[in-house]
């Protein structure tokens, strides 16, 4: 059993508990690289001098299993642990999911959060799973950086 099968699993009693990582909703930049069939996460540079945006890649067959549609709210969680993450759509609020330019990819854009993993390239996300809650993953491990 991986991880997210024990997460959803009843046998734990309990349902691992997520909350919002994010507070204000900011317009981010752009980037044209795809992801086919799963779910991908990046950094790029914003607008500004020093603005970094998150942004994420959602293959088209991973979004039509989780039934999300362009124009769909989303918000991204963060477990307590910092381990997993959910993308989940809700009612109001959130960050609209758009498509790219050839169809094949959702594209979620975010302002940059220390809350989140600083990964130097476009990385695809490992131990997706998609649920009636929206789409489990495991975060990137990134390694500490050396001061």
């Amino acid at each position: 059993m991986n991880y997210l099968e024990v997460l959803k699993s009843k046998q734990l009693g309990k349902r691992v508990e997520f909350k919002s990582i994010f507070t204000n909703v900011r317009r981010g930049g752009s980037s044209n690289r795809d992801v086919k069939n799963g779910l991908a996460y990046a950094i790029n540079k914003g607008s500004g001098k020093n603005d970094l945006v998150a942004v994420f890649y959602i293959g088209i067959n991973l979004m039509k299993k989780a039934k999300f549609i362009a124009g769909d709210r989303m918000d991204i969680q963060k477990s307590a642990d910092g381990k997993y993450g959910l993308i989940k759509r809700i009612n109001k609020g959130g960050y609209a999911l758009s498509m790219k330019h050839t169809k094949n990819t959702g594209k979620i854009s975010t302002s940059f959060i220390d809350e989140l993993p600083r990964v130097n390239s476009l990385t695809v996300l490992e131990n997706v799973v998609v649920d009636d809650e929206g789409i489990l993953f495991e975060w990137p491990t990134v390694p500490p950086t050396e001061e």
